[in-house]
């Protein structure tokens, strides 16, 4: 049963899209969160959706114990154990369960269930160990259905992985990287940009716990996040968005689909329609404005239509190229305008 709760804002309505899409509302979800910003966004738009339709969720956060760099280990200490309590309390607070690799015993030192190997702190080892704790936790309690762990991976940071790996020289098959959905993993985030983000946190009120090794530049990923795409945005404005977009159609899937299975009649089926990735939408539209001998239109006309399309009404009328679009929750049609 749907819990009433207030209109969501517009970032959580794509990703309720999204959660129904693929068909996560029976599934048991364990939300990565490090207690970051993009985490804490992530947790606070999966309590909305929490709220309103009652799935079995879990907040889940990996302690990755004590730093073995003497040169930052209070530093890097003092914030891990921050980020835990931060994530532990907002889970208490929004009285969702909470699973970790750490507890804090009664005389207030961490205690793990499991701990990261002494020279184990590249990304490469680091993410490894995440992942191994939090199959950890999935195997831990009783999931009620099929686990799938929700990642706050957003645009900026698919960006970035597609750059290191077309740098590391992977070819093509480098911009199939990470995918919203695949076999374990939801990634929701990964249709917003870095300040869709950080304007979301600002209008919820939203704290969280800022990793000091996040400034460093010493890393690769963070020499491309901080620097190079930074001055190239600076050089280019706009350049990031257009080159995502660009890595973006690159990656996707051109073999060719059956469209008459996305027709009934005059009129385009909505649900599989809404299925698809952009670029088959597109598709799909394209050969629907062809059937009904549509004139003088371009990629705007297209984009425009798609931009209309991705509202939260499930029932609603709106005029593009002298045709009058009807939007239900089974089908999309369009009918000519007479202008008098």
């Amino acid at each position: 049963m749907e819990i009433p709760v207030t209109r969501l804002p517009p970032l959580v309505w794509q990703m309720e899209k999204s959660l129904k899409c693929h068909d996560l509302m029976q599934a048991s979800l364990f939300v990565a969160v490090s207690g970051g910003r993009d985490s804490v966004a992530l947790m606070h738009m999966m309590w909305l959706l929490w709220k309103k339709h009652s799935f079995e969720m879990f907040f889940c956060h990996v302690h990755h114990g004590e730093s073995q760099k003497p040169s930052e280990a209070s530093e890097q200490e003092n914030y891990r154990r921050e980020a835990f309590c931060h994530v532990r309390d907002l889970a208490e607070f929004w009285k969702v369960p909470f699973l970790s690799n750490a507890t804090i015993g009664d005389d207030s030192r961490l205690e793990f269930i499991s701990s990261l190997d002494s020279e184990g702190e590249g990304e490469a080892e680091l993410r490894k160990y995440r992942y191994g704790c939090l199959e950890e936790m999935k195997n831990r309690v009783q999931a009620r259905s099929t686990p799938v762990v929700v990642m706050a991976h957003h645009a900026e940071d698919l960006l970035e992985t597609r750059l290191h790996r077309l740098i590391r020289g992977t070819g093509p098959e480098g911009l199939v990287s990470m995918r919203e959905r695949d076999e374990f993993f939801w990634r929701p985030l990964l249709k917003f940009s870095s300040d869709e983000l950080q304007g979301y946190v600002e209008s919820q009120g939203l704290n969280w716990v800022e990793d000091p090794s996040n400034q460093e530049c010493g890393p690769f990923r963070n020499w491309l996040r901080q620097k190079w795409l930074m001055e190239l945005e600076a050089k280019s404005p706009g350049a990031k968005r257009r080159l995502a977009q660009s890595l973006e159609l690159l990656s996707q899937d051109r073999s060719p689909i059956d469209l008459g299975e996305f027709f009934e009649k005059d009129a385009i089926i909505a649900p599989s329609f809404s299925r698809l990735e952009k670029l088959k939408q597109r598709e799909v539209l394209v050969s629907y404005m062809k059937r009904k001998n549509m004139k003088n239109y371009g990629q705007s006309h297209v984009e425009e239509i798609l931009k209309r399309l991705d509202t939260p009404q499930k029932r609603h009328r709106f005029r593009v190229l002298k045709h009058e679009w009807v939007i239900t929750p089974e089908m999309i049609w369009a009918v000519p305008v007479t202008l008098e």
